[in-house]
């Protein structure tokens, strides 16, 4: 059972990139620089990773038109994230 004090999981860039992960970056409303890491799902959709968030760290995004939904996602380990993966269809490498 999860308790309030546990940690999103990190992962290192290397582990991402191996999972099928890649590097997108993009400029928020104010104008600054941002990354994250994201994998793309079937039609418009992917999980991302943003390693700079201080209490979410993974989210999934649905586009529809011009507006997006999105989902704060709370993984705290490797098998939740596949899991995850596995539900939205998202193909990865493992």
């Amino acid at each position: 059972m999860k308790t309030l004090n546990e940690k999103q999981l990190k992962l290192p860039i290397k582990t991402l990139k191996e999972l099928g992960f890649y590097r997108k970056s993009y400029q928020d409303e104010e104008g600054r620089e941002k990354t994250n890491y994201q994998i793309k799902g079937k039609v418009n959709d992917f999980v991302y990773y943003n390693p700079l968030e201080e209490k979410y760290v993974w989210y999934y995004k649905t586009v529809i038109g011009k507006g997006a939904i999105h989902v704060n996602l709370d993984i705290t380990n490797i098998p939740q994230l596949l899991h995850v993966l596995q539900i939205f269809r998202i193909d990865f490498n493992f």
